[in-house]
């Protein structure tokens, strides 16, 4: 992905403080409270469960993938991550993948598959949130620079508050 950013000159249209400042506001917690949620719920959850999540996020990520092959740059190359590459290397590691023997995997009883269920259920609920709330975002930012203008400056706005409730607490 980094790189694909680097090819489109990314790097050179928003200082780095500038691209925190969007990538921290409120109108992408969405994004931070996606990690958050999915970490929480490995946390204490038994291995099993983990697998079943993280078989539900691969799950997600192919979707995701198989929508963005082919994407290509303003000079026609193919992106990298949202390309074809990517999409080939998400769907290799897959639990479908030949090299995963069903045998192997250890069998669940009912209370079990039942949990894991659960986990499949939470892990794609999350994920639809997430999506709803991207493409929300993205209906509601029509010109992007200026949404990321109005985002960069309520920002700074916050900072001098910000910095008078950190000192305040040391």
């Amino acid at each position: 992905m980094l790189t694909d950013l680097e090819k489109l000159g990314a790097d050179s249209t928003m200082p780095l403080s500038d691209a925190t400042r969007v990538l921290w506001s409120a109108d992408f917690s969405h994004s931070r409270r996606l990690c958050l949620e999915l970490a929480a719920l490995a946390a204490g959850a038994p291995t099993y469960a983990v697998f079943a999540m993280v078989e539900s996020i691969e799950a997600v990520s192919l979707t995701i993938f198989t929508h963005c092959r082919g994407i290509a740059l303003r000079d026609g190359r193919e992106c990298e991550f949202f390309g074809t590459k990517h999409y080939m290397a998400e769907a290799s590691h897959s639990i479908k993948s030949p090299e995963v023997e069903e045998k192997s995997l250890p069998s669940l009883d009912d209370a079990q598959r039942e949990e894991a269920m659960r986990m499949v259920d939470r892990t794609f609920s999350l994920f639809d949130n997430w999506s709803g709330s991207l493409l929300r975002f993205a209906l509601e930012s029509g010109d992007h620079g200026r949404t990321y203008e109005r985002l960069i400056q309520e920002s700074k706005d916050l900072l001098p508050e910000t910095e008078a409730v950190a000192a305040a607490a040391f």
